[in-house]
C-alpha cells in the first residue's frame, strides 16, 4: 500500500539512496548556472551506453563538485512521497556555510517565517570538500516518474518559494505556533522598489563574495587576509585541476564548454594565489613580476571598495527607513541584512557595534566622511535589525 504526504510545497528532486524521496535543491551563486545548464542540456555529455542511473549519479556527484568551489548548497523537502514500509516524513534540511552571505539569507528568511526546529535540520557544508550529498536538477528523475516541478537555481526565488510556503493562513503541514508574517509586499510599488534594491546587492560590482579576496589595500592587511584567504583558494585551485586532469583522461565526461569554464575559473584563482603566497613578503622581497601583481591586486582592490561606496550612495536613496521599505520587514531586508552584515565584518565590525560605530568604520574603508543623515539611515537601520530574533540567531556568534 502506498501513501503520499507533502511537506511545506516545495518542489521535489529525488535522493539518490531512496527512489521514492525526492528534494529540492536551491543554489546560491550565480556564478555556476551556466555550466549547471552546459552539463544538463549537452547530449555529448553522455559516455556512450550509459544512460542509466549511474550516468545520472556522476552527473549529481559532478554538479555537487561544481557547487562546492562557490556556493553553498541550500536543500529544502518538498513533496516526500514514500511507501508505508517508510516510517516519518523527513526534516526540512538547509545545507549551508557558515562563511556564505547568501546562505544567511535562507536562514534569516526560515526564522523571520517562524519555522519549527523539528521542521528544519542545519547541515554546514564546508565548500573546500565534496559534500555528501548528490544534487540533482533537472531532469534527473528517470522516464517513468512524472513530475510538474523543476529545479530553482536562484537564491532570489528561492527566498520568495520559503516566504509562500507558510503564512498565516496555511496551518498545515507545520507544527510550529510562531507567527508567519509575509516578507512579500503588497503593493506593486514597493514589489518594484525591493527588487531595485535586491537587484543592486546581487549586482557584479556589489559582490560581497568577490570583495571578501578583494579586501587588503597595502602590505599590512594583506599579510593578516593571506592567513584567512590561502587555505580557500588552495582548495579551489586543486579541486579545479583535479576536474580538469579527470576530464582529461576521461574518468568524467563533459563538454568543451565547460572545460573552458573550469579553465577560466582556475586562471582567476591561480592569478589571486600569486599574490596571497606571498602575503607575508615585504615589498623589498619581492621580484619585479611579483611587485606588479601585487600592486594590480591593490588596484582591483581599491576599485572594489569604490564600488561599495557607490552602491552605499544608492542604498541611501533607495532605502526608506528604518527597513528598506519603511515600517514593515520584508524580503528585501533578508538580502540587505545579510549584506550589509558582510560588509560590516570586512571593516573590522562586530555583531556587538552598534549603528554609530558601524558608519564609522564604514566611512573609514571607503574613504568618505559620512554625513549626519547617512549616519542616521545605516546606522538606524543596523540598530534596528540586530534587535530581531532572526538576527540574533544567525549573527549572534559574529558577523560574516
Amino acid at each position: 500500500m502506498e501513501c503520499t504526504r507533502k511537506v511545506m510545497g516545495f518542489h521535489p528532486i529525488r535522493r539518490s539512496s531512496a527512489l521514492q524521496k525526492y528534494y529540492r535543491v536551491l543554489i546560491t551563486g550565480r556564478d555556476l548556472r551556466e555550466g549547471f545548464r552546459d552539463i544538463w542540456e549537452d547530449e555529448n555529455s553522455q559516455p556512450p551506453g550509459d544512460g542509466g542511473n549511474s550516468w545520472r549519479n556522476k552527473r549529481g556527484h559532478l554538479l555537487t563538485t561544481f557547487i562546492s568551489l562557490t556556493a553553498a548548497i541550500l536543500g529544502y523537502p518538498t513533496t516526500y512521497e514514500m511507501s508505508s514500509e517508510e516510517g516519518s516524513v523527513p526534516k526540512a534540511v538547509l545545507y549551508y556555510s557558515p562563511r556564505s552571505v547568501w546562505s544567511a539569507v535562507a536562514l534569516l528568511g526560515l526564522y523571520e517565517k517562524g519555522y519549527a526546529t523539528d521542521e528544519v535540520e542545519l547541515q554546514i557544508v564546508d565548500l573546500a570538500t565534496l559534500p555528501t550529498l548528490v544534487v540533482p536538477l533537472q531532469k534527473t528523475l528517470s522516464e517513468d516518474v512524472e513530475s510538474r516541478y523543476k529545479a530553482i537555481t536562484e537564491s532570489k526565488v528561492g527566498i520568495r518559494q520559503i516566504d509562500k510556503s507558510r503564512s498565516a493562513q496555511s496551518r498545515t503541514n507545520t507544527t510550529s505556533e510562531a507567527p508567519a508574517p509575509m516578507l512579500t509586499p503588497a503593493t506593486v510599488a514597493f514589489l518594484e522598489m525591493g527588487k531595485e534594491v535586491i537587484d543592486l546587492l546581487h549586482s557584479e560590482d556589489a559582490d560581497p563574495n568577490n570583495l571578501w579576496y578583494y579586501n587588503a589595500r597595502d602590505a599590512e592587511s594583506l599579510r593578516k587576509h593571506s592567513a584567512d584567504v590561502l587555505p580557500v583558494l588552495k582548495g579551489r585551485a586543486d579541486a579545479l585541476a583535479r576536474f580538469l586532469d579527470d576530464a582529461a583522461s576521461e574518468k568524467i565526461h563533459v563538454s568543451e564548454k565547460t572545460k573552458q569554464f573550469w579553465i577560466g575559473k582556475k586562471a582567476g584563482v591561480d592569478a589571486l594565489l600569486d599574490v596571497f603566497v606571498l602575503g607575508d613578503k615585504a615589498d623589498s622581497e619581492l621580484s619585479e613580476s611579483d611587485r606588479a601583481k601585487r600592486a594590480a591586486y591593490f588596484a582591483a582592490a581599491t576599485n572594489g571598495w569604490a564600488e561599495i561606496k557607490k552602491a552605499l550612495q544608492k542604498l541611501d536613496k533607495a532605502v526608506i527607513g528604518p527597513y528598506a521599505l519603511g515600517d514593515q520587514f520584508s524580503i528585501a531586508d533578508l538580502h540587505l541584512t545579510a549584506w550589509l552584515a558582510r560588509i560590516a565584518s570586512l571593516v573590522g565590525g562586530s555583531a556587538g557595534d552598534d549603528g554609530k560605530t558601524i558608519v564609522r568604520k564604514l566611512g573609514d574603508a571607503i574613504g568618505e566622511e559620512t554625513s549626519e543623515e547617512r549616519r542616521t539611515k545605516v546606522g538606524t537601520y543596523w540598530d534596528q535589525v540586530r534587535e530581531r530574533e532572526s538576527w540574533k540567531k544567525v549573527y549572534g556568534a559574529g558577523v560574516f
